[in-house]
């Protein structure tokens, strides 16, 4: 008895687990072979999963060893344990960020036009994951080939490449459609940011006799299932559309899920917690100056500033808004390519009721590690389509914004002009006739970059960039209106007309 308890108490200490059946027993290969653990507990049981120096492994016999023997007897040839299919709750598959919008002219009325993205056929949005982070440490962990592109064609899909042996990437399909409109107000509304989340993710994972563990992803059903929500619905969960409440509720997301999915958008701001005394705001961990967009405290690793500023100017007395629409390039101000990786914890399910792993840092959860998808600096293949919107005469924020990618799930986000972070670089109008010319093409050609923007509502434009690296000796820049192109001065100060 007292040899069981003496045994029971190190099982834990020493990583080797127990295999409760053996299928068949195979002659002895060696008398002396390491515990493949801890090697300072020794092997404690019989059963446990031993190995040698270039002997194969096997399965130790021998009567629990005092604490700092490393060798016991070993025969036969280790049985990898059955695939398990592990089913984590959701996976964020991508977030997609709201446009500027706009707000009518007089209250209660409607704005002329509207701001929309649209991530239209043949662009891309995705994540980079891996599951590494879910397993205690010195777990080697490697993604199963078998899993190619799977579910692509029903929206999303997983792909692996060959230069990453653990990490796999979740991608929208080339056929696949994504929309977000601006709110029917000024400004940038982060409650409009929408989240992608899949509800049907597995995992299967395989473990080997060395203790190394393989992974592939997938989905149950006929593929990929997802659902949008929007931050004002994580935010306060009772404003959520009733049929979707009503899935996700019987899928088991909690108000915990939520606050999950939600501070994954750093822009989003706090939730809505219900306590002592009612409602009470629920932040997250990390904010990024509220539900503001500004880019005081952006973090430049995740967010990646492109040469796209978009105008955002009222339109004057008996003027329209400009009806254009853009197309937006992950073409980037600086070559630099900084790494970031986000991760979250969902709970899971185990298919047939079959243990998770003794590896698993926390049982019945998945932590989810989203990655950067671009490390590119020009003319790789994630674009938008923009839908320009102008503020109301009564707006008086930002005149422009400067288009950020943000590298964990490739999409575009907004972020107004930001003296703190950000410093002109020129600026002027565009007339035609003597009259402004509206949603007119201006590129601006410095530092081996080209900058893009439109004339606004007004005629005018302006060109912006981050502070950061400095403007150095750049005195001069080429200016492109239509088939007009001209040398200009940089700088704050520096200024012209273009007339067509």
């Amino acid at each position: 008895m007292a040899t069981t308890t003496y045994q029971n108490s190190y099982i834990s200490a020493c990583l080797c687990f127990m295999l409760l059946t053996v299928a068949s027993l195979f002659p002895l290969v060696a008398t002396a072979q390491e515990c493949r653990g801890n090697l300072n507990t020794g092997c404690t049981s019989p059963g446990a999963q031993c190995s040698g120096n270039g002997v194969a492994h096997g399965i130790c016999t021998t009567s629990p060893l005092p604490k700092g023997e490393k060798e016991c007897l070993c025969k036969g040839a280790v049985t990898s344990l059955p695939p398990v299919v592990l089913h984590p709750r959701y996976v964020i598959a991508a977030l997609v960020y709201a446009p500027p919008g706009c707000a009518g002219a007089t209250p209660g009325t409607k704005c002329q036009q509207t701001g929309l993205v649209d991530y239209v056929s043949g662009s891309s949005m995705g994540t980079k994951l891996s599951v590494s982070n879910s397993f205690k440490a010195a777990t080697q962990i490697t993604l199963s080939t078998g899993t190619q592109s799977e579910g692509a064609q029903l929206g999303f899909g997983f792909s692996n490449t060959s230069s990453d042996t653990q990490s796999t990437t979740l991608t929208k399909s080339a056929s696949y459609e994504v929309k977000d409109p601006g709110p029917n107000e000024d400004g940038i509304d982060h409650d409009q940011d929408m989240f992608i989340i899949l509800i049907n993710p597995t995992v299967t994972v395989s473990q080997k006799s060395d203790g190394s563990i393989d992974w592939s992803p997938g989905f149950s059903g006929s593929g990929a299932a997802p659902q949008n929500i929007w931050v004002s619905e994580l935010r306060n969960p009772a404003t959520m559309n009733p049929d979707k409440a009503k899935l996700l509720q019987q899928l088991g997301f909690t108000a915990a899920d939520f606050k999950t999915i939600r501070c994954m958008d750093p822009f989003a701001g706090p939730g809505v917690r219900n306590g002592p005394g009612g409602a009470v705001p629920d932040p997250c961990q990390e904010l990024v100056n509220g539900n503001n967009s500004s880019a005081v405290g952006l973090d430049t690793n995740r967010y990646r500033a492109t040469t796209e500023i978009i105008p955002y100017d009222a339109p004057p007395p008996n003027g329209g808004c400009p009806n254009e629409i853009y197309t937006i390039k992950n073409d980037y101000q600086t070559e630099n390519a900084n790494s970031s990786q986000q991760d979250y914890s969902v709970s899971l399910q185990v298919q047939g009721g079959i243990p998770v792993f003794d590896n698993l840092k926390v049982k019945n959860t998945l932590t989810w590690t989203t990655g950067n998808t671009d490390t590119t600096t020009k003319d790789s293949s994630q674009s938008l389509s923009y839908t320009a919107a102008c503020p109301s005469v009564n707006y008086t924020g930002a005149l422009d914004f400067t288009v950020y990618v943000d590298q964990l799930y490739g999409t575009f986000a907004f972020v107004p002009f930001d003296a703190a972070t950000m410093e002109v670089v020129h600026q002027g109008t565009v007339t035609h006739g003597g009259k402004p010319a509206v949603g007119q093409l201006v590129t601006l050609q410095y530092g081996g970059h080209t900058y893009s923007t439109h004339s606004s509502a007004r005629g005018s434009y302006r060109f912006t960039r981050t502070k950061q690296p400095p403007l150095k000796a750049q005195t001069k820049g080429t200016l492109t209106v239509g088939k007009h192109k001209k040398t200009v001065s940089l700088g704050a100060n520096s200024t012209s007309t273009v007339q067509l």
